[in-house]
């Protein structure tokens, strides 16, 4: 197995009107099976996903020029795009500092960062851009090698979207802006079997 060392890949920006998010668009930002018409169209596709991960399918887009080896320089990516097109002066939002500061800490702790805000709101327009860790906590099989010299070479290791792992619960929630898109379940059934045992020595009466 190769051992691919930690980075980060910047997507987007994508902007669009802010009824985009209901529940209505939920179609088109789902992975759809691989080899449909579907899936086809959600790679090419510049739409924020439901899940964070899901970037890391769209192998077109993640580019090498987009490719972070350091927390720092994600950083720089996203600080250059938010100086650029700013929020809404009328809108109250996280202030800058606070904002790097927050997504430093999770970066570095293997969250995905998703910067998301109204870009105007007398014209109805969001806009959202992303940096994702890769390899990603919960699509192992989408890892990115950094050292792949073509800049639009075989970047993820599968683009078999009927094998993410998505977990039926969670495909309908609004992108976490931590990373955390699911808890950790695989620790469940271990605990129910301690909980049996634990009721099994407890004396009766």
């Amino acid at each position: 197995m190769t051992l691919v060392t930690q980075h980060w890949h910047g997507y987007g920006p994508w902007t669009g009107p802010h009824q985009f998010f209901g529940r209505e668009h939920d179609h088109e930002r789902r992975p759809g099976i691989a080899g449909t018409t579907a899936g086809e169209t959600f790679l090419r596709a510049t739409v924020p996903p439901l899940e964070t991960g899901h970037y890391l399918l769209r192998r077109v887009q993640t580019a090498q020029e987009r490719t972070r080896t350091d927390v720092q320089a994600a950083l720089g990516w996203l600080t250059r795009l938010y100086a650029q097109q700013p929020p809404d002066s009328a809108l109250s939002y996280l202030d800058k500092a606070a904002r790097i500061e927050h997504t430093h800490s999770g970066l570095e702790g293997g969250a995905d960062a998703i910067w998301q805000y109204t870009l105007s709101l007398s014209g109805n327009k969001t806009i959202e851009y992303a940096v994702i860790c890769c390899p990603h906590r919960h699509m192992g099989e989408a890892h990115v090698p950094r050292n792949d010299p073509r800049p639009r070479g075989r970047q993820c290791r599968s683009q078999r979207v009927a094998r993410a792992p998505v977990h039926a619960e969670t495909a309908e929630r609004q992108p976490d802006p931590t990373g955390s898109q699911r808890a950790d379940d695989s620790r469940l059934p271990r605990r129910r079997l301690r909980a049996e045992q634990l009721r099994q020595r407890v004396p009766s009466g």
